[in-house]
């Protein structure tokens, strides 16, 4: 080996420092964290130059073939050579062994520079030898009493699941560990104008009780953001949230919010003033953040949850899992076990819940959204059953698996008191204006909303009330419907269609309904403008010479599994075949004389 080179003397703080700093110049597209920090920081501590007899008494051939499964013989486990004893505490002694050898490799590498042992790349043997480390670990805590003995001699305090994961990071990223190491010994050497070795000094006193870097401690302290034994999903979802809150251009929301729920700025308001209280981190719960949407049918409280969903996904790019959960089909108490699953020897309890598998999509995200619609003509049992979700944020399936409804809108929608014909509400001989029968109408959800739901439910919603549509409103309502439908001919038949104003006219006054709202005016949309326009299109189509009967039989190899399935390519040939070809690229929609008529235009 010869002499040593001269050595640069750091302590840990300054160390780690300079890893950090080493890391954002020359991968600043790749973040290294804490917890990689500490480790290199280990490396550079506790490891020296590697003499040969290591990498002669280790099984390198077993190593080097990189593959690991479980065995009935635990004992395969491990390379041969491993001193022999108990064997399960030879098996549990494994996985730290290949990672001190990964470690040293990765030291040979970056801080002493040399690549090989007798023509064996010590990269390669490192990378592998992390890899089997991680498959090792991750057999030993599928099996019960090994992960029990395993757990009782740990050092650290990190899980297992997240060593199998950081034992395969270091193998992914191993080239970018030895190349901060390496660039570490070079800048080192080059202030000083020789080679040289950093080592640690030890930590002054005042830093004995610090904590060592790397060890994850999930008690919450005060200011802590997780919780002693909390799921990783659960802890990372909820980082996710609150840096994605944090970032979002919460202004923006709420504009394209009242730009498609219209004539509701009142509850689009109240929604996201709650959501404001997430971007600035003042309101981190872990029960779900609950409301109660309350009005007439048809005025868009369901709009209003389903369009925050596909503006916060565009917004964020990822995934908001929504659920609808329709309250008239829960008439009877047992209806309520569909929700966590039937309970063990029921009919259908080897199946999971529909909380269960929608928990299963909202814990990978950052945010979802359940909703219970028309709560009140439910089975007061399903009141009962959210009152704990409410309450604790959790409940237990039918599996024993908690599932947690931390980072979800809850919402529970019922149009009490609105249902009731007008002519009921309002007293005889009473001239009030629209103001006064808003009133009259707002008095009557209460009584209503007190007669038919419990007081502890209600006392845990914040109330959202929505408004009756006017007739102005349904102005903005119908070019809404009508662009949504418009879109579709134009994407998949390359067909503009206009709407003179005649035909709009008469659009608005068969649409407008003040006890159906939106709705009847989407269904009055979907007749005239979209089946009719259909019709009309159907009629006058030219027939291609596309073979649709071919990429028909294409399609069913592909189902079969006789063909590969390129998405994309086949989803392209479907939209042309598809295609509707008519001699016109405009179509007008126009009404005269008590009846609407559609005439095509080559322009």
């Amino acid at each position: 080996m010869g002499s040593r080179p001269p050595i640069e003397d750091l302590n840990q703080e300054r160390l780690e420092s300079r890893i950090r700093d080493l890391a954002k110049r020359l991968f600043s597209d790749k973040k290294v964290d804490d917890l990689e920090t500490w480790h290199l920081v280990q490396v550079v501590e506790h490891c020296s130059r590697a003499i040969s007899d290591i990498y002669r008494t280790v099984n390198l051939d077993q190593i080097l073939r990189g593959t690991v499964q479980a065995s009935r013989d635990l004992g395969d486990l491990f390379p041969s050579s491993a001193p022999s004893g108990r064997p399960l505490r030879r098996v549990t002694r494994v996985p730290d062994e290949l990672r001190s050898l990964g470690d040293r490799c990765l030291y040979d590498v970056g801080m002493a520079g040399v690549m090989d042992y007798r023509g064996l790349s010590l990269e390669t043997l490192g990378v592998r030898s992390y890899r089997m480390a991680a498959d090792i670990l991750s057999i030993l805590a599928n099996e019960r009493d090994l992960r029990e003995l395993f757990q009782r001699n740990r050092m650290r305090s990190l899980p297992i699941e997240e060593e199998v994961a950081f034992l395969r990071q270091c193998a992914e990223r191993f080239n970018l560990y030895s190349r901060l190491l390496s660039t570490l010994r070079e800048e080192a050497a080059s202030q000083l104008g020789t080679e040289t070795i950093v080592t640690l000094s030890p930590p002054p006193p005042e830093m004995d009780e610090v904590p060592v870097r790397g060890e994850v401690d999930y008690g919450r302290r005060k200011g802590e953001l997780s919780n002693r034994g909390e799921s990783r999903e659960k802890v990372l979802s909820r980082f996710e949230r609150i840096l994605l809150f944090a970032d979002m251009d919460l202004e923006a929301v709420r504009r394209d919010l009242k730009r498609v729920v219209i004539d509701q700025e009142q509850a689009v308001d109240a929604l996201c003033d709650d959501l404001l209280l997430n971007a600035t981190g003042t309101q981190v719960r872990e029960v779900p953040q609950s409301y109660f949407l309350v009005g007439p049918t048809g005025v868009g409280k369901n709009h209003l949850l389903e369009s925050l969903a596909r503006i916060l996904e565009a917004q964020w790019k990822v995934e908001i899992p929504f659920l609808i959960i329709e309250g008239p089909q829960y008439t009877y108490p047992s209806d309520v076990h569909e929700l966590r699953g039937a309970t063990r020897g029921f009919i259908r309890s080897d199946e999971p819940g529909i909380l269960s598998e929608f928990h299963e999509r909202s814990s990978r995200s950052p945010l979802s959204i359940l909703l219970v619609d028309e709560i009140e003509k439910a089975h007061t049992q399903l009141q009962k059953f959210f009152l704990s979700v409410m309450d604790r944020g959790t409940i237990h399936d039918n599996r024993g698996q908690e599932l947690s409804f931390e980072g979800c809108l809850l919402a529970f929608t019922s149009n009490l008191g609105y249902s009731i014909p007008e002519s009921a509400v309002e007293p005889i001989g009473y001239r009030g204006g629209s103001k006064d029968r808003l009133q009259r109408q707002r008095s009557e959800a209460d009584r209503q909303m007190r007669r038919h739901l419990s007081p502890e439910f209600l006392s845990r919603l914040r109330l959202i009330r929505f408004l009756p549509l006017s007739a102005q409103s349904m102005e903005a309502i119908l070019d809404l419907e009508t662009s949504r439908v418009f879109r579709r001919f134009r994407d998949l038949h390359g067909l503009e269609i206009e709407v003179t104003d005649a035909a709009r006219r008469q659009l608005l006054e068969e649409g407008f309904s003040p006890a159906q709202g939106a709705r009847h005016l989407a269904a009055v949309v979907q007749r005239h403008c979209n089946i009719e326009v259909s019709r009309k299109i159907k009629r006058d189509e030219v027939h291609s010479s596309e073979d649709r009967e071919t990429t028909v039989r294409y399609l069913r190899e592909i189902r079969e599994g006789g063909r590969a399935f390129e998405q994309e390519a086949v989803e392209r040939e479907v939209r042309q075949q598809a295609r509707v070809s008519v001699p016109y690229s405009r179509l007008i929609i126009d009404f005269q004389e008590g009846e609407f008529f559609y005439t095509g235009s080559p322009q």
